[in-house]
């Protein structure tokens, strides 16, 4: 029997074998460090722009982890284009029993983005980093450590609210530019007048055009 310490690591499927005098060699078996576990976030929110500081906490960070940004949205499905394509195949019984268009929504990734450290914030129970700008309310914040990945926790950023319109009124042909002012425009607004969309000009967080 042989009892060791274990060091400081992180990851799977780690060797280990033991040697004796004579360079003679053991057996091998595999050895993992627990995956990490994410149990609370500093601040569940940001504004649109980002640049703050989320610090993540939990345990068996190892010794390199990333804090990663798991970006996703709604997205809803007509059913009708569905409907149509089981039409090739269908009785005029089921036929009748698929007309019509139903909507369904489900949450999709759109992408996985890591985000930069803080540098000398990392420890195997905590690390920070700073908040990428973005927009949406539907992301996961997770920790990666040597390939394993914990669940996620749920982040989202601040609704967009507007404080002033230049101007305030316009001719009813159209064609002309108005300022929108306020914070969290995110990324890519859709900007409705009534039931009208308008066209953007130029967009940031603060300011549209």
């Amino acid at each position: 029997k042989l009892s060791f310490i274990s060091p400081p690591g992180e990851g799977m499927h780690h060797q280990i074998q033991l040697v004796q005098l004579g360079n003679i060699k053991s057996n091998v078996q595999l050895f993992s460090y627990d995956p990490p576990v994410l149990q609370r976030l500093s601040t569940k929110t940001s504004n649109t722009a980002g640049n703050g500081v989320l610090t993540v906490f939990g345990s068996n960070f190892g010794e390199n982890p990333k804090i990663q940004f798991v970006y996703r949205k709604l997205e809803t499905i007509n059913e009708t284009s569905k409907n149509n394509t089981n039409k090739a195949v269908a009785s005029p019984r089921q036929l009748d029993e698929t007309e019509g268009s139903e909507e369904s929504s489900h949450i999709v990734i759109t992408k996985v983005e890591l985000c930069d450290l803080v540098p000398g914030e990392q420890t195997h129970e905590s690390a920070s980093c700073f908040i990428p700008e973005g927009q949406g309310n539907l992301h996961l914040v997770q920790i990666e450590a040597a390939g394993q990945i914990s669940p996620g926790l749920p982040f989202g950023y601040d609704p967009p609210v507007l404080t002033s319109i230049t101007p305030e009124s316009g001719d009813t042909k159209g064609n002309f530019n108005v300022t929108l002012t306020g914070f969290n425009f995110g990324l890519k607004a859709e900007l409705k007048i009534g039931n009208a969309t308008a066209t953007v000009v130029a967009q940031n967080h603060t300011h549209l055009v």
